[in-house]
């Protein structure tokens, strides 16, 4: 089926442009060398002596963090990275006589979780962080668990 468009005042019809046309060739090549200016070799000696001070105050005044700051700092991360997909308890649930197993990472836990459809839980400390960097999922035949590695 064709519709037929009238050609009306109002329409107007796009013109095909002339193709170009590149003349012209570049015959003469000339290369010159100009020593730099002393204005930008201060400029990078100066952020160079910069970037050398920054080096050495980083060096001098930072501290390597204490076991109980890496562990505090590995919770942290952990709440921050999963907290929104785990739920907080006030205490443990009750093994039961129920097996733990343990799990190697914390995306296969929630993989887990997410496969049985049952909620990651954790209890929280006084900061309210992973109590212990534990975190567990909790079915009726066994209790898998997470824990943070030792630093």
């Amino acid at each position: 089926m064709a519709l037929p468009l009238p050609k009306n005042p109002t329409l107007f019809e796009l013109q095909k442009p002339e193709p170009v046309q590149r003349f012209g060739v570049i015959t003469e090549m000339e290369e010159s060398r100009l020593p730099p200016s002393f204005e930008l070799l201060a400029a990078f000696g100066a952020m160079g002596a910069a970037g050398i001070a920054l080096i050495l105050f980083a060096r001098l005044f930072t501290r390597r963090l204490t076991p109980q700051e890496e562990e505090r700092t590995a919770r942290e991360k952990l709440k921050r990275k999963y907290g929104g997909r785990m739920i907080r308890l006030a205490r443990p649930p009750e093994h039961g006589g129920r097996a733990c197993v343990p799990v190697s990472d914390m995306d296969g836990l929630l993989a887990m979780a997410e496969e049985m459809r049952l909620p990651a839980c954790y209890c929280a400390d006084m900061q309210g962080l992973p109590q212990d960097g534990l975190c567990f999922v909790v079915t009726p035949e066994c209790v898998y668990e997470y824990r943070l590695p030792d630093s």
